[in-house]
């Protein structure tokens, strides 16, 4: 080794390794890659667990400038850096052809959305029971909590009036809410009659103080949703003054997912895959309405 590579600082670590180790990171060699899924997120670093600051739809056209643990860090046609998860993107290199294809770039309506979760009753309040002994309390914090993660996969910030098992009074719901200066505010519950043969989906709002437009609007964008999903029977948007909904200071809605009392739709209600489908369906809702 020559007199350069032999010469070592005073910490023993050779003047060489020094020199490498302060070189800049070089990234990978510019390529491209394929959007592959339908509808993709794209995120804030390498992993699920990062906030989704947009979407690209399936043959978006990326350039990569590196990758990490299986993710992709590409450029965005605004400039901004993202990472798309490896799996639901198919590497093309440099000399792949275009076809014509256009970064497109699909903002989640709901990035930055402060968004306000009620799942009905909890703790000694247990709100309509089924048949077979079914509680409202458990099917609404069960949507409530999935909702939560969809919402915050799409960028949006949530709040949850409860997220456990515990009794929320109506007053500390509406003062969460408001206090917190959320953009809407949405209650989850499951309906409930004395006539067991009665079933379907309804939203509500109040038509009067706050900002009832508004509130109908979000009722509105909400309750096609979840009847496009859920293939319930339609009852409509109502009206309605239920507390949460008339002192919440932001649009606000209250959703009827269903009759509890209902055998068949009881019998939904208590299934992980129909509580998965109605999240989705209000996550859709809800995007709907910050879109139009």
């Amino acid at each position: 080794m020559g007199p350069w590579f032999g010469r070592r600082l005073l910490s023993g670590v050779p003047l060489f390794l020094l020199f490498l180790l302060a070189l800049p990171l070089v990234a990978r060699a510019a390529t491209r890659v394929e959007v592959s899924g339908s509808v993709v997120n794209l995120r804030a670093g390498p992993g699920t667990d990062y906030p989704v600051i947009g979407q690209v739809s399936r043959g978006t056209l990326l350039a990569v400038i590196g990758e990490a643990r299986g993710w992709y860090n590409v450029v965005l046609p605004d400039g901004r850096r993202a990472f798309i998860a490896g799996w639901l993107a198919r590497p093309l290199g440099e000399a792949a052809p275009s076809r014509g294809g256009e970064e497109r770039l699909i903002p989640s309506a709901l990035a930055g959305k402060k968004i306000a979760l009620d799942p009905g009753h909890g703790g000694s309040d247990p709100g309509a029971v089924g048949p077979t002994g079914f509680q409202e309390k458990e099917f609404t914090l069960g949507v409530a909590r999935l909702l939560a993660v969809r919402l915050r996969e799409r960028g949006a910030q949530v709040l949850l009036t409860r997220d456990r098992d515990t009794d929320v009074g109506l007053r500390a719901r509406v003062r969460m809410a408001n206090d917190w200066g959320a953009d809407v505010f949405l209650s989850v519950h499951a309906n409930a009659s004395t006539d067991s043969s009665v079933a379907g989906l309804s939203t509500w709002y109040c038509p009067v103080g706050g900002n009832p437009e508004e509130s109908c609007r979000l009722a509105q964008c909400l309750q096609k949703a979840l009847v496009g999903e859920l293939q319930l029977p339609d009852l409509g948007v109502r009206t309605a003054n239920f507390f949460v909904t008339k002192y919440t200071q932001m649009p606000a809605a209250l959703v009827e997912i269903g009759f509890i009392s209902n055998p068949y739709e009881e019998s939904l209600l208590k299934t992980p895959e129909f509580q998965a489908k109605a999240a989705k369906a209000l996550a859709d809702g809800l995007e709907r309405y910050f879109s139009s």
